[in-house]
């Protein structure tokens, strides 16, 4: 029984004072901030190698430029792959590496591929807000930047784990 003494009366005639969300992941499932800071350095060396070898290893000069330009679509398209990758199999080659698994915040399951392309995209929110968005999981209950709380999702270390019933 849960203790009510300091739940207002309408809050204990509606039973809100025993109400725990299934949707709560335990602190020692969900992964460290270092951990997806290292997946997500790796995953962005992945995404982003076709538009920086060339601009490291070319001279100035119009094949650097149509190398770039082709880097760029590279880069585009490895963005997609990753993120459908990882809306597929809760992995990316970082979080792979890592031993992490990106899974839905409300039943343990896979985000499936719509919402991985989404959440890779809506890292923009956690980078156009001066990188507070990155930074967010040091302080959030359930470990989640800004893009993962867009799509409803958690990053758990180890195997994928359902989250725990309401009782």
């Amino acid at each position: 029984m849960t203790d009510t003494s300091d739940v207002p009366g309408y809050a204990v005639e509606i039973e809100a004072a025993a109400f725990r969300p299934a949707d709560r992941f335990e602190r020692r499932q969900l992964a460290r901030w270092v951990q997806r800071v290292g997946s997500g350095v790796i995953d962005q060396a992945v995404i982003a190698a076709p538009s920086w070898v060339p601009y490291a290893t070319m001279a100035e000069g119009d094949a650097r430029t149509d190398a770039l330009q082709a880097g760029s679509a590279g880069t585009l398209v490895l963005a997609i792959l990753v993120g459908l990758w990882e809306g597929r199999t809760g992995r990316s080659p970082g979080k792979a590496l890592f031993g992490l698994q990106l899974v839905d915040r409300r039943d343990g399951g896979l985000l499936g591929p719509a919402r991985g392309i989404g959440r890779r995209w809506l890292h923009l929110l956690d980078l156009l807000s001066c990188y507070l968005g990155f930074l967010w999981p040091l302080w959030d209950e359930q470990r989640q930047t800004f893009a993962d709380k867009a799509v409803n999702a958690v990053v758990l270390t180890g195997q994928r784990r359902r989250a725990p019933t309401a009782s």
